[in-house]
């Protein structure tokens, strides 16, 4: 993980993966909360393959 921040229902979380298929320099997740359940969650990623 890289950075996390929460403002109000809404978290945001940047971080960055390695596999072996796969390099992940730059990935976000998205979750926005109503009450203690995500109500939506939205991912994106920049994906170089090995």
């Amino acid at each position: 993980m890289k950075q996390l921040i929460t403002t109000g229902p809404v978290g945001y979380i940047a971080w960055a993966s390695e596999s072996a298929v796969a390099k992940i320099p730059m990935g976000t997740d998205t979750f926005f909360l109503e009450g203690d359940k995500i109500r939506y969650h939205t991912v994106a990623d920049f994906r170089l393959e090995k």
